[in-house]
């Protein structure tokens, strides 16, 4: 039995390892709450935008997601506040 322990916690030990020295990937879809951490805009707001057409969001099952370069479109086309003075 403490073989079998052992060996289990060699191998998910070389998973972990492989799994740190593997590139992370680009993420290329967010969940509203990632966008919003994200963004800095609100959740209220991004479900807002969203209903205009503002910004395209897509379903997987229940759940709504919001692609990163949808995501990085709008929020490059958002205008710039101007100067006070």
């Amino acid at each position: 039995m403490q073989q079998a322990t052992e060996n289990l916690r060699a191998a998910v030990e070389a998973k972990n390892a492989k799994r740190e020295a593997a590139q992370p990937l680009e993420r290329r879809a967010y969940t509203i709450d990632e966008a919003v951490l994200i963004s800095g805009v609100g959740r209220t707001s991004i479900y807002e935008v969203i209903k205009k057409g503002e910004l395209r969001a897509v379903k997987r099952g229940r759940r709504t997601l919001i692609l990163a370069d949808d995501l990085e479109q709008f929020l490059n086309q958002l205008k710039p506040m101007e100067a006070v003075r």
